[in-house]
């Protein structure tokens, strides 16, 4: 018999809305509309506006703010422990690994649930960090990986099976079809512009594929972003011969993607390093083809709609992008059939689902811990085996 009612502590440390984050706000509006409690603890070390805490009022998911002083503070498992206290918290679900660290000292009896996003840093100080959430996450009750390629890490660094869980993101955006086709093809790279993504590589794709796609004077090519490699993407496209066919937006509010969705015909996303992408089903969802990596494209393969090419050779991505822009312009029914399919694809990756596997999931911990009943905050509880 399942629990009535759940109590959730979310905890993540952010002030920005990626892909994990959406997971969380969208996650959590899914568990309140079944009648649920949750709170997101929101670690903060950053005193400029927090864009997460905004993402989550605009969902109308309650959230605490939790200020961090810096990379270190041990106060804040003391105010991770009064607010579970405090809530009558029954399931600590932590997403990354400053927020698993916390929550390993600060959950108590608790049980305890860890998301694991996205391992495999490019630079030093970030795989350090996913080396030890990988020891941490050892302590959880369950450990979920959004992707094949962190369920293949699981196996790599021997986490006992029977914590390890699959369940990949997912999306709740209406399926849009697309109907016509323009007169220009128009490839899309939506991401932070940053190593892990490859975004210089993508820079180089776009070069090359201008410089010799039979269809140059109909494409254009749009990096859509913000990040630390931003003035090196800025340098390099001051000197390209073709500039104006390769435009770089910053950063766009989530609210004006769906806009720029409706523009774009294909996404081009040949990262190092990623968990399930959010920017991928999104794309699939608006109908549009993807060319990735096998990271990027590692849950989905190819298919009519989705290719994946080498992260490392620029002359099979151009091979990838040119294959899309000329079934674009010389087959015009077929393209349009990809874009009825990736919509399939996408309602495979339902945001219901994702809701439901989680929420059995905290049934399922929770009934193999002895817990104890109490009414406070109309949380029914019950003891193991009732």
């Amino acid at each position: 018999m399942k629990p009535q009612r759940l109590s959730i502590l979310y905890l993540i440390s952010s002030n920005k809305v990626y892909g994990a984050e959406r997971v969380v706000g969208r996650l959590s509006q899914g568990l309140l509309q079944r009648g649920h409690r949750v709170l997101v603890g929101v670690i903060d070390s950053f005193s400029r506006p927090n864009e997460f805490e905004t993402y989550l009022s605009n969902l109308n998911v309650p959230f605490a703010k939790i200020s961090s002083s810096g990379p270190l503070d041990w106060t804040i498992t003391d105010r991770i422990r009064q607010i579970i206290l405090n809530e009558d918290i029954e399931i600590v679900h932590s997403h990354n690994y400053k927020a698993d660290f916390y929550a390993l000292f600060a959950r108590g009896k608790r049980p305890w649930i860890v998301t694991a996003h996205c391992w495999g840093s490019t630079n030093l100080k970030s795989a350090f960090y996913d080396k030890v959430d990988q020891f941490i996450v050892r302590f959880a009750d369950a450990v979920v990986g959004v992707s094949e390629n962190l369920m293949r890490d699981f196996e790599r660094i021997f986490l006992p099976k029977n914590k390890c869980v699959y369940i990949p993101n997912g999306i709740g955006c209406n399926a849009l079809e697309k109907d016509e086709l323009d007169d220009e093809f128009i490839i899309a790279f939506v991401g932070r512009l940053e190593r892990e993504k490859n975004v210089l590589f993508v820079l180089e794709a776009f070069k090359r594929l201008i410089e010799t796609s039979n269809f140059r004077n109909k494409l254009e090519c749009w990096l859509v972003g913000d990040g630390s490699l931003k003035p090196l993407v800025e340098d390099a496209l001051d000197s390209f011969v073709y500039r104006d066919k390769i435009k770089l937006f910053g950063k766009v509010p989530s609210g004006r993607m769906a806009e720029l969705y409706r523009d774009i015909d294909c996404l081009f996303l040949p990262s190092f390093k990623e968990g399930l992408p959010m920017v991928v089903l999104e794309s699939l969802c608006n109908g549009l083809v993807v060319v990735g990596s096998d990271v990027s494209l590692a849950d989905i393969g190819n298919t009519d709609c989705t290719r994946i090419v080498d992260k490392l050779d620029v002359e099979d991505a151009v091979r990838g992008l040119e294959e899309m822009a000329e079934i674009y312009f010389s087959n015009r029914d077929r393209f349009l059939q990809f874009s009825s399919l990736a919509n399939r694809i996408a309602g495979q990756f339902s945001e219901n689902l994702m809701v439901e596997r989680y929420e059995n999931l905290y049934y399922n911990v929770l009934n193999s811990k002895d817990v104890k009943v109490t009414k406070k905050h109309k949380v029914l509880r019950m003891e193991k085996g009732e």
